[in-house]
């Protein structure tokens, strides 16, 4: 599995450096700001895991100064951080902090602090945030390429082992459609070798509804969500019925794609089924009356994602 790494560093050197140093062990993605990463967050994209400057600087021969000064001098850091007013350009603190509340404290991807101006320029509250914070280290410059590739890919495949997030588990999202909702389940299950998960076979331990849903959500890697006719509706204004998928389904299906991204939600949509405005001009594979009809589909958007099929003979 090749995995998405973000970096975002507002140095142009730096992103061109990375980007040839790993290119061939990581899909990777650059930006030059933390509102360029709050854009594709917001947009329904996620990395495996993102790399994170802690120091922006907008005007461009500042940024220069600093980064070449922080390399002659760095035995001069305490008179640097007040020279070059460090707190006040910490911004890569900031957007680490956005993203653990977009996230609810609980991100699906581990985050690095990379940086070389970090060790010399930040107080020791600065440091406190970021571990706080949950950050890990990751220093510019200090290593050969294949050593800071090894070094993400053990930081990922950690944060993996420890969220209990295994590839292979598949969350399937329904409504009263059971029987397409089994096909599904026993395909994953028995043909391509995966783990399907769904909720309602799940043991209650004392958990509320959103508590198990919550819980047993954020362990899956993907999550297929099956949009069928259950619910009719009258329309206020033209009087018209028609039939819309469980609100519940569409809520797991927003939960989702906050959580893993677009690119890691399959929505597979019954004939007949209307759905909120809101989802208009997203993908979708659409089946008359049996998801058979769709299953080659379903299962090239999982290989697209990674997810780890393994065809049984």
């Amino acid at each position: 599995m090749t995995y998405s790494v973000w970096l975002v560093d507002d140095l142009p050197a730096n992103r061109t450096k990375f980007r040839v140093r790993h290119k061939r062990h990581f899909r990777v993605t650059v930006f030059k700001s933390p509102d360029d990463v709050r854009r594709a967050l917001s947009s329904g994209k996620r990395p495996n895991a993102l790399l994170c400057d802690v120091y922006f600087y907008d005007n461009a021969k500042q940024r220069e100064n600093v980064e070449t000064e922080v390399e002659k001098v760095a035995q001069r850091f305490d008179r640097l951080a007040t020279k070059h007013h460090a707190v006040d350009h910490q911004t890569g603190i900031e957007l680490v902090k956005d993203i653990r509340n977009r996230f609810n404290g609980q991100p699906p991807f581990p985050i690095f602090s990379y940086t070389a101006k970090g060790p010399y320029l930040l107080q020791g509250g600065g440091f406190k945030e970021l571990s706080d914070l949950k950050v890990e280290w990751l220093f510019k410059n200090r290593y050969d390429s294949e050593r800071e590739s090894a070094l993400i890919t053990r930081g990922i495949q950690e944060f993996r082992k420890l969220h209990i997030v295994a590839p292979e588990r598949i969350f399937i999202v329904h409504g009263h459609d059971r029987p397409n909702m089994l096909r599904l389940k026993r395909v994953c299950l028995e043909c391509w070798n995966l783990k399907p998960v769904i909720l309602q076979s799940k043991p209650e331990k004392g958990r509320t509804l959103i508590e198990k849903f919550e819980q047993e959500a954020r362990l899956a890697a993907y999550a297929i969500v099956l949009l069928s006719p259950d619910d009719f509706v009258n329309a206020s204004r033209t009087k018209a019925i028609y039939a819309q998928a469980r609100l519940n389904v569409i809520f797991e299906l927003g939960w989702f794609y906050s959580r893993l991204g677009r690119e890691r939600v399959c929505l597979v949509l019954k004939k007949g089924t209307k759905i909120p405005s809101d989802l208009d001009g997203i993908m979708r594979i659409e089946f008359s009356k049996k998801v058979d009809e769709k299953l080659d589909d379903i299962r090239k958007e999982l290989k697209e994602a990674g997810v780890p099929i393994k065809d049984k003979s």
